[in-house]
């Protein structure tokens, strides 16, 4: 029954009247003009609550605890199977020997009753970036102040439009379209001074985040390595030195990330003398993580949708290269 969960007979309202009638307050006839219902109702709620207690207060279905002329399993499923065929209606009704309203009952509990049904649903097609940081959006919705609480609660109508006038409030809200990360701030208006304001700060919180910085293609590794060691700094302020290699050499870098913070950076470099494959140092250790990595057929190429999923991979391939290693300890 949709009503108002206070409204007359609700299951609060049986409740109370059960109770009245139990406790001895009221008789069935006087409970019966007070609720204004006969006093038939009036007994049948209060046995119900003798024998299930509130939860018999509830409303109760009205389909029958027993159907013996329900139509029997096996019919019903070969009615399912013809209109998987794509038959119609009235061509399994013919078939199957039963009415075409049969048809019609089965089929809708079986959520076939549209031919459309048979077809599986397309997959929900989600627009977004692929890493985070490639793109915010940015929205403000105004906000009406309240000053007093309204009517609705008090019941109290008298002077309700004392309160207009009073302004509102901006919320300005900023939401990553990779990993869908928000970010809000109230502000006093939606001006353009505001809205920067808002950005900046929506900025630095991702920055704090550890979202990776996206950039044009034609800026180079040495041009975009200070904006993201810059935005790494707030998350692992511990961050002293830095290992690269021969792309990021030459002293504009270097400057730049002394200006950033206390940063010291060594290029690791492959000797110019060296023949064939040779094993360099600190940069082998990330060359050899990627290879474990790459052990995972998940992470061979870049199947995954989602940072998330990704980042979940890496992982679960660390966790199994450890376990292995305490295995065979």
């Amino acid at each position: 029954m949709n009503v108002h969960k206070n409204a007359r007979l609700t299951p609060l309202r049986r409740e109370e009247m059960a109770l009245a009638v139990i406790e001895g307050s009221l008789s069935q006839a006087n409970a019966a003009v007070r609720y204004g219902v006969t006093a038939k109702i009036v007994a049948r709620w209060v046995e119900r609550y003798k024998t299930d207690g509130q939860a018999g207060m509830a409303d109760r279905s009205s389909r029958p605890a027993r159907s013996p002329k329900r139509t029997d399993q096996s019919t019903a499923e070969r009615i399912v199977a013809l209109r998987r065929e794509r038959r119609t209606g009235k061509h399994i009704a013919q078939e199957v020997g039963v009415s075409p309203a049969t048809v019609s009952r089965v089929l809708k509990r079986a959520g076939l009753s549209r031919l459309k049904d048979l077809d599986p649903a397309e997959p929900v097609v989600r627009y977004e970036r692929a890493h985070p940081g490639e793109m915010i959006h940015i929205d403000i919705k105004k906000l009406g102040r309240f000053e007093r609480v309204g009517h609705r609660i008090t019941g109290d109508r008298k002077g309700q439009s004392n309160s207009r006038g009073i302004g509102c409030e901006f919320v300005h809200i900023a939401i990553d379209d990779a990993s869908r990360i928000a970010f809000s701030q109230i502000l006093p208006d939606e001006k353009k001074e505001s809205a920067i304001v808002f950005l900046r700060a929506a900025l630095a919180y991702y920055a704090g985040l550890g979202v990776v910085v996206i950039h044009a293609a034609d800026i180079q590794d040495r041009d975009g390595a200070p904006a993201v060691l810059k935005s790494i700094l707030t998350r692992w302020p511990w961050l002293r030195h830095v290992f690269a290699d021969g792309g990021y050499a030459g002293p504009k870098l270097r400057g730049a990330l002394q200006k950033i913070g206390k940063f010291t950076m060594e290029i690791v470099k492959r000797s110019d003398s060296a023949k064939g494959f040779e094993v360099l140092p600190r940069r082998w250790v990330v060359e050899r993580t990627f290879a474990w990595l790459g052990r995972c057929r998940r992470l061979a190429k870049d199947f995954e949708r989602s940072i998330e999923s990704a980042q979940a991979w890496v992982f679960i391939a660390n966790i199994r290269m450890l376990t292995r290693r305490l295995a065979r300890a």
